[in-house]
């Protein structure tokens, strides 16, 4: 159970979230839980988005007791309808909420442009929203307020670029800036079947500009997260928890990266490179060695090396680039590439072909597709294959691409030839290999591009005269 603070948290909070996307949506689950030590909720949550077509819809869904978004975690939809329907959770585009809120909770996106560019040295930072953001919320809060930002940014962001604002704008307010609260605690929500566990059964790192706000962070993280079994780590200054996020994140997607050359070596070695891998897992200091798969996708590892390239450079004039962790970007943003080059080589024709791609979310069983590696495999097939659908359980649409998105295998065209599994979604990884032979009878060739078909489900596909290739799986093309 949250610990409770009575020192700040002995009567009910208000609670401001900017920003309802992946996030924010399961913070303010996590938030509505939180209780005091007489069993009464401790704060009243206000959901803030933008006034547009995507911010209204989550604001509908929020205000009609519904989770914007769509995973297996029903402890996460249950979360959101009883805080709704309990009066503690709204949503609203209205800024001005921010007024009343004692703490205002960041989870407002900061991007990267060009992430799929050969060249990861060449992106802009488009931090201008953000900063509008920001500037709106030291216009409008109380004095005593704790901003606490989750938001991944550069290193140094919050003390060279948002303290500086709050400064410039109390100054404007006749507000003592002493009276900043300010700190820094970096989100590490993990989407799926535990998306809100993730949040309160999790490590928590943070830092604040002074005392006071740290403490004020503390007390506020420690009233949400299971911190006697998941303590808190204080870090000395918000740069050092901003640093502490981009390099968590960048030794993940080098880990990865590192893989991608081995998955190649595989292939032509002819060998299972996941049983490899496991076997090497045996040794407790190779245990987190990453396995091979289609691409990286998600908000954060395909963009926190270069906040930490860019926060080093822009902010404290480092001269040297960070080679290793861009480098890794470039390596992963070529994985989808890879995938398609095994699905042309083992189909002649493919000019001919009507392929389904399975899966377009980045991560199984949840709807979020940015930067899905899925994504940019469809960009080359537009370039080169006769026709591609695109099937996934969790995902409506692809609007990067204008393309439509299939919930039932049953609507899917029964002349496909070519199936690529891209995300293990439940679905996919359970299917019987008999029905979807049934269904397109011209299937010439199955790629599994992350690690979705077993041994057998792949020996099922050969029997019937399919062609079944793996990333990773070099042993099936000796088959």
């Amino acid at each position: 159970m949250a610990k409770s603070k009575k020192s700040h948290f002995d009567m009910m909070n208000t609670v401001a979230i900017l920003g309802l996307g992946f996030v924010g949506t399961a913070m303010a689950a996590a938030v509505s839980l939180a209780k005091g030590d007489d069993g009464a909720n401790l704060y009243r949550i206000v959901g803030i988005d933008q006034d547009n077509c995507d911010g209204l819809e989550k604001i509908r869904k929020i205000n009609s007791g519904v989770s914007p978004i769509v995973s297996e975690d029903k402890s996460l939809d249950d979360a959101i309808l009883k805080a709704n329907s309990s009066g503690l959770l709204t949503a609203t585009t209205d800024l001005d909420s921010l007024n009343a809120a004692d703490i205002v909770i960041v989870d407002i996106n900061l991007d990267v442009k060009n992430l799929y560019s050969q060249n990861s040295t060449n992106y802009v930072l488009e931090e201008n929203r953000f900063i509008e953001a920001i500037e709106s919320i030291a216009l409008r809060i109380m004095p005593t307020t704790l901003v606490l930002i989750e938001t991944t940014v550069p290193p140094g962001f919050t003390e060279k670029k948002i303290l500086p604002l709050f400064q410039k704008v109390f100054e404007q307010r006749n507000i003592d800036i002493g009276q900043i609260r300010l700190a820094h605690s970096y989100e590490r929500v993990t989407p799926g079947r535990n998306y809100l566990g993730s949040i309160i059964n999790q490590h928590r790192v943070y830092s604040g500009i002074n005392y006071r706000s740290a403490e004020l962070a503390r007390d506020f993280l420690e009233s949400i997260i299971n911190t006697e079994l998941y303590p808190l780590t204080q870090l000395q200054t918000p740069t050092s928890s901003e640093i502490a996020k981009v390099l968590e994140n960048s030794y993940r997607a080098a880990n990865i990266a590192f893989i991608k050359e081995w998955t190649e070596f595989a292939e032509v070695a002819g060998v299972n490179l996941f049983e490899i891998l496991d076997a090497i897992r045996q040794r407790s200091t190779h245990n987190n060695i990453m396995n091979p798969g289609f691409g990286v996708g998600g908000y954060c590892l395909t963009k926190d090396g270069i906040l930490a390239d860019w926060g080093a450079k822009e902010l404290f004039s480092f001269d040297l680039s960070m080679d290793c962790s861009v480098r890794a970007i470039q390596i992963n943003n070529s994985m989808p590439q890879y995938a398609f080059n095994l699905m042309q080589k083992h189909s002649s024709k493919i000019n001919k072909k009507k392929v389904v791609l399975f899966g377009l979310s980045y991560i199984e069983d949840v709807s979020d597709t940015r930067s899905s590696a899925s994504i940019e495999f469809l960009r080359l097939c537009g370039e080169t294959v006769a026709d591609i659908s695109v099937h996934d359980p969790y995902v409506k649409s692809c609007p990067e691409l204008n393309i439509e998105v299939t919930k039932t295998i049953d609507h899917l065209p029964g002349d496909l030839n070519i199936i690529v599994f891209a995300v293990k979604h439940s679905e996919y990884r359970n299917h019987d290999p008999l029905d979807l032979i049934a269904k397109f009878k011209d299937l010439v060739l199955v790629v599994d591009g992350n690690d979705v078909l077993s041994d057998d489900q792949a020996s099922i596909y050969r029997s019937s005269g399919v062609t079944v290739v793996g990333v990773g799986k070099g042993h099936w093309t000796n088959n």
